[in-house]
């Protein structure tokens, strides 16, 4: 299953592009006689393996440019995104809250049937420290699944469909609850209760995948689970939405999120934040809780020459 720590990973792809190498990195990766490499490259298509690798140019001027590397990509292959769509519902909350004056990322809102004020920098910082499913879904109820799909089709990310929550008994209900924002300068924005459109059913390769599920009365069938009324986030679509935030100034202007500089840091930050240093218990949330190859990137990186 994919957690939004792997975006570390992601990052990490991202940024190795200083290389001294004149070999293709991902051909000289899986080309690698490492046992475990083989065992998967010997018989990659049970696998469902797709990877973007992603060289990163400068001119003299300092001019960043991409040169993107793939293997086996097809946005027509499904695969089940998880947590990785709480990256966007992160981001569009910032740039929504830009839009409505006297609000910040420390701005605190509540949300219908609820008096507990929550505040968006926390219910972010969650999102990617420990990926907290209820705190995405307090921001999602601040978007609504029709405001994500649009904003990020109108930043030509897409394909992508956002259908159903990470968390609650009611995942794909299209109502969404009113929300009340309380402002800096002491007024309050009562944002209406709205009903979002029932997303199309997928139409995907291999959206139908395993032998058997349970489902949410923990009964076990014995029939492979249908994922074409679940979320999609096809690769590429979820590796140039992490473009637009490193380097936001390689695109164009309708095609990057209108945030701040210091709504993109503190993502930039988030993103790479320990648990223990966003305030978790580290005896529960250890260092690795959600990040897996992160650590492992940090203490070592290098490239066969």
């Amino acid at each position: 299953m994919f957690s939004i720590k792997k975006y570390i990973s992601y990052v990490f792809i991202l940024l190795v592009s200083s290389c001294s190498t004149k070999k293709n990195a991902l051909q000289i990766a899986l080309a690698s006689e490492n046992p475990k490499i083989k065992t998967v490259m010997n018989n990659p298509e049970p696998h469902e393996i797709q990877i973007i690798y992603t060289e990163i140019l400068r001119d003299k001027e300092g001019k960043v440019s991409f040169k993107d590397f793939s293997y086996n990509l097809n946005s027509k292959n499904y695969f089940y995104p998880a947590s990785t769509v709480k990256f966007p519902i992160a981001v569009l909350a910032l740039e929504k809250l830009n839009t409505i004056p006297n609000t910040d990322l420390n701005t605190t809102y509540t949300i219908e049937g609820s008096a507990e004020k929550l505040q968006f920098s926390e219910e972010i910082t969650k999102v990617f420290a420990v990926s907290d499913n209820v705190a995405s879904t307090n921001l999602l109820d601040f978007l609504g699944f029709d405001y994500v799909n649009l904003k990020l089709k109108e930043k030509g990310l897409y394909p992508f469909i956002l259908s159903h929550r990470l968390s609650g008994t009611d995942a794909t209900n299209p109502e969404f609850p009113a929300i009340t924002l309380y402002k800096s300068d002491n007024t309050l924005v009562n944002i209406p209760s709205k009903r979002n459109q029932i997303p199309e059913v997928l139409s995907l390769n291999g959206i139908q995948k395993g032998n058997a599920y349970r489902d949410s009365k923990n009964k076990l069938i014995n029939e492979p689970f249908d994922f074409s009324k679940k979320n999609y986030y096809p690769l590429e679509t979820l590796h140039n939405t992490l473009k637009r935030i490193v380097f936001p100034e390689v695109f164009k202007k309708e095609e990057r999120f209108i945030i701040s500089e210091k709504d993109r840091q503190f993502i930039l930050y988030s993103m790479q934040n320990l648990p223990k240093n966003a305030g978790f218990d580290p005896n529960e949330f250890f260092d690795g809780y959600c990040k897996f190859l992160c650590l492992v990137i940090q203490k070592k990186i290098f490239l066969p020459q």
